[in-house]
This record gives structure tokens, sequence and C-alpha cells, in this order.
């Protein structure tokens, strides 16, 4: 992605108690007849982000996304106490889901498709 990134332009999603990343790369085989092993080259790489945490009522925007079908970016923190460094991507959100027990806090849950690269900061 051409664009830069910054802390500053980020705001809270919820309340995020888990977050979970995974990049992928697809690997073609070029195996010859005669070789002795399998060879490969790279293909394509792709990730896909899913979110959970507790439902904050001024916050819709996974399900406008989701509703809408459109694109959000998205920026995933390690720590609080250091905003520097982060990664950051442009999702599609898959699925999103409301957990609402007789008690407690309301679950979110939240799935998406990376659309590009993943860039990590710091």
């Amino acid at each position: 992605m051409g664009a830069t990134a910054s802390p500053a332009a980020a705001s809270r999603v919820w309340g995020i108690t888990e977050w979970s990343l995974q990049e992928t790369q697809e690997l073609s085989e070029v195996t010859a007849l005669g070789d002795a092993s399998k060879t490969f080259v790279v293909g394509v790489k792709g990730a896909t982000l899913s979110l959970k945490g507790f439902w904050l009522s001024d916050f819709d925007v996974p399900f406008d996304a989701f509703d809408t079908g459109s694109k959000v970016t998205c920026y995933l923190y390690t720590s609080a106490d250091n905003l520097g460094q982060f990664l950051w991507a442009v999702i599609w959100p898959t699925s999103v889901g409301i957990n609402a027990p007789a008690s407690g806090p309301v679950g979110i849950d939240c799935a998406a498709t990376v659309d590009g690269d993943v860039t990590r900061v710091g």
C-alpha cells in the first residue's frame, strides 16, 4: 500500500481483548520429472484477522462496513503503552457477531480478510 499510517489517525474499536492475525503465502510446486526432491516457487501472500472484545455502543464501524460491503483501515496495537509500534491493514469484515449473556458485558467478535499488505510500523 502506498499510503502512510499514523497512530494519531486511529480510533478505538470496542474494548478489544484479543486479536489474531494470520498471514499466509501460497507455494506452487514446480517439481520436474527426474528431480530428487520437490521444488516450489513463491506465490501470492494473504492474511486474515480475528478480533474479540466488549461492545462499546458508540462504535459501529465493523457492523457498518459488513452491512455495506465496505473496506476499513485497521490499526493493531500490541500494547497501549507503545503507540509507535503497530500493524495496519485494509480489511473486509467477513463476519461480525454479538454475544449478550444474561449477566456480564456484551461480547463482540469480527473476522476479516486483509485486502493487500499488512504493514508493520515501529
